[in-house]
């Protein structure tokens, strides 16, 4: 993996966790907006990743994360509201987290 994409998976991996935090530490509906994007731009790239790995070379955790992926990317927001479009956020932190996992169980330890 490049310096780039490792930083990039950090970067995934920070906001994922930020965004699992205490449930209550939510914020205002324009940052939940913002937060959303972010996970979604960063999501792209692992997605991707994990796709260019064959099939039988994946581990169950990344195969799982790109099939939950494309239905939450799919699916967007349920419905309006606050609560709703924090619940979906926190959906996406989950999936860009075993996304990054996955990806970072199929390389090598001397690799990262």
């Amino acid at each position: 993996m490049t310096d780039a994409f490792l930083e990039h998976l950090r970067e995934a991996e920070e906001l994922s966790a930020e965004v699992l935090g205490p449930y209550n530490a939510r914020p205002p509906r324009e940052d939940i907006d913002i937060v959303t994007g972010e996970l979604i731009r960063l999501g792209l790239p692992l997605a991707a990743k994990i796709a260019a790995i064959p099939a039988g070379e994946r581990f169950p955790r990344a195969e799982g994360a790109v099939a939950d992926w494309t239905y939450y990317v799919a699916k967007g927001v349920l419905g309006p509201g606050d609560h709703l479009a924090w619940n979906y956020a926190r959906g996406l932190a989950r999936v860009v987290r075993s996304m990054a996992l996955g990806i970072r169980e199929h390389q090598p330890t001397s690799a990262l």
